[in-house]
């Protein structure tokens, strides 16, 4: 019998209609209904092929995938996701991941390997710096937070070493710091000074040689003082850019029958070895002597006092005179 149709199947009461045998297969191609609407009910259990298992009777009714199955496709949207450390609660499309492993939030089509939008900027990244790419219309910016006496970083590594090059902000101290070839070079410090443990090239690529790089700047006060009288008054100040020393000062001389030569002594730094008898020029003087200058002596921290004829003056002849003077030298 191929074929039978009929218009109304009545079993009698209390007894059950069975379809069918085991192995059997039954198509239905209408709709199962129960007096014109839907059977109502729970799915009860779940065995669809190996690796699928799960259902229940009533409440939430979880299907499970095995571990042993790799690929879970689905043809249509999930409107609603979670897994372990995954909550997909979006109203609309938030996170794309693209078949070349491109990863987009906020953005459909990624252009680096993660592609963070809050807006088009219109920029599209260099391929040398396509890794991460962080973008906005406006403003746009990457957050680093961290305890108020710890330390934000962002490193640079290779296989030789994990963090060769950084840029830390150093919380305790308030301080910028950058590590250049596993040292720190230079660091902003709280009250914006700048220090550079190698100095700071004026010059840009192979200008970073020894001639080019200023590598000091000190200033500060230095007491001149006369080895052979004792000095009615005195005070110098200096400046130190490089290896270029500019002393200024100003002393007042006893009366003195003292026949040594007028010298000052007590440099802050000693006179390089070639700087003999640099010139220095007295601005402001009472000495009876024309032509007088004081020239530093090399190799040394002191100067001496010496007419135009490098000839010297005694500190007799300066007996109850003052000196203002400014001299500059290398070290």
């Amino acid at each position: 019998m191929s074929e039978v149709k009929v218009n109304k199947l009545s079993p009698r009461s209390g007894t059950t209609v069975t379809i069918g045998d085991s192995g059997d297969t039954i198509n239905i191609v209408g709709t199962l209904q129960n007096n014109g609407a839907a059977i109502p009910g729970d799915i009860s259990s779940v065995v669809a092929g190996t690796g699928l298992s799960g259902g229940g009777t009533s409440g939430d009714v979880t299907i499970n995938i095995e571990a042993a199955q790799p690929t879970i496709t689905s043809l249509g949207t999930i409107t609603t996701f979670r897994s372990t450390g995954i909550d997909d609660n979006a109203n609309a499309l938030a996170m794309t991941i693209t078949d070349e492993e491109k990863i987009g939030i906020g953005e459909a089509t990624p252009l680096a390997n993660l592609h963070i939008k809050n807006a088009d900027s219109g920029v599209t990244p260099p391929a040398f710096a396509e890794t991460v790419f962080v973008e906005n219309s406006g403003n746009s910016g990457i957050t680093i937070g961290c305890g108020t006496s710890n330390v934000g970083s962002i490193v640079f590594g290779d296989s030789g070493d994990n963090d060769i090059g950084k840029f830390q902000y150093n919380h305790s101290s308030n301080s910028m710091e950058f590590t250049v070839n596993a040292s720190e070079r230079m660091r902003i410090h709280s009250n914006g000074v700048l220090s550079a443990s190698a100095g700071i090239a004026l010059g840009v690529g192979t200008a970073n040689t020894a001639s080019n790089v200023l590598n000091d700047y000190e200033e500060g006060s230095w007491t001149p003082a006369n080895p052979n009288i004792s000095l009615s008054e005195a005070y110098g100040r200096y400046t130190k850019i490089g290896n270029l020393v500019t002393i200024r000062g100003s002393v007042v001389i006893p009366t003195t029958s003292d026949s040594n030569q007028f010298t000052l002594s007590g440099l802050p730094f000693t006179v390089n070895n070639t700087d003999a008898n640099v010139q220095g020029n007295i601005s402001l003087t009472t000495i009876g002597t024309d032509n007088a200058y004081l020239v530093v002596v090399k190799n040394n921290t002191t100067m001496r006092l010496v007419t135009n004829t490098n000839s010297a003056i005694a500190n007799s002849a300066c007996s109850g005179d003052f000196i203002n003077f400014s001299v500059a030298y290398t070290v």
